[in-house]
């Protein structure tokens, strides 16, 4: 009688420790699972800022070469009247002016 109730103790044991491990490797998973979804937002959050960023850079680059265009647009309008007026001197100005703006 001792025996068999040892023997049911062991096993209860066992079946506790057993438990115990299954929770165990539950809970790991479980974090695991946890921890790869805040990794897969954090990454979302990263990628879109990095392609915030990248807009904004190319529109800057756009706005920049805008800008760029209007001024030799400018000088070479400022450059041609000056030509057509015979004003040697405003015309070198402009010269100037448009190579340093294309450089």
């Amino acid at each position: 009688m001792i025996s068999a109730v040892r023997h049911a103790h062991s096993k209860y044991l066992s079946y506790l420790d057993s438990e115990k491990q299954t929770a165990a490797v539950e809970d790991a998973r479980k974090k695991k699972a946890t921890q790869t979804a805040e990794n897969i937002e954090i990454a979302r959050k990263i990628t879109n800022q990095v392609h915030d960023v990248e807009q904004q850079e190319r529109q800057q680059s756009q706005e920049q070469d805008i800008a760029v265009q209007r001024l030799i647009n400018e000088a070479a309008t400022k450059l041609s009247t000056s030509v057509k007026n015979c004003d040697m001197q405003t015309a070198k100005v402009a010269q100037c002016w448009t190579a340093e703006t294309i450089s």
